[in-house]
């Protein structure tokens, strides 16, 4: 009877050890499994990343080109210059959906408005010696500021704007005007 209860002692303590090598076996292989679909799912947040990226790149060329086919709509059927400039200005406010747009050409040694949407208010004159669309006029060169209080040169013409982006416009190779956008109401415009 003791050799029974020994040998079934034993038997037991050979199922349990067993019991724990299969354990340790499939923990490991669970600790494995956690780890891929760890690294799975890090993987899958990153293209999921690059996706939205290539997205939105996708979209803002989707609107780049139909601003583009708006401009080469007019210019198709109509060469009056203050046509083009309002299909300019209005487009670029519907299309990306910047609030103020205004656009500016050269008379003399002043910037004169052409044609505005957003504003309340209007600088219809700008002198080039004079504030930020004087000196994108003067350098020929694009500004982008981020918070228009940091540029003591700006010049606001209602109130609350937060940023700006000022670009030149050319006729052959010389700066004639600048096409300016802005924001307000804490919207921060990006480059």
């Amino acid at each position: 009877m003791r050799i029974l209860q020994d040998e079934y002692f034993i038997g037991l303590t050979l199922i349990s050890v067993l019991l724990a090598i299969v354990l340790l076996i499939l923990l490991s292989r669970y600790r494995l499994d956690n780890t891929r679909l760890k690294e799975t799912e890090r993987k899958l947040r990153q293209n999921e990343q690059k996706l939205e990226s290539s997205l939105a790149a996708t979209k803002r060329q989707a609107q780049e080109l139909e601003l583009l086919d708006q401009v080469r709509t007019v210019l198709a059927g109509e060469l009056d210059l203050s046509v083009l400039i309002r299909t300019v200005v209005e487009a670029t406010t519907k299309i990306f959906g910047y609030p103020q747009v205004s656009l500016y050409l050269l008379e003399n040694e002043t910037l004169v408005l052409q044609h505005q949407v957003g504003y309340d208010t209007v600088i219809k004159r700008i002198p080039i010696s004079e504030g930020v669309s004087g000196r994108v006029l003067r350098s020929g060169k694009a500004i982008f500021l981020e918070d228009v209080r940091k540029d003591p040169t700006f010049l606001g013409a209602i109130e609350g704007i937060v940023s700006e982006t000022c670009l030149p416009l050319f006729d052959q190779d010389r700066p004639v005007g600048t096409f300016n956008i802005e924001s307000v109401q804490g919207v921060v415009l990006t480059q």
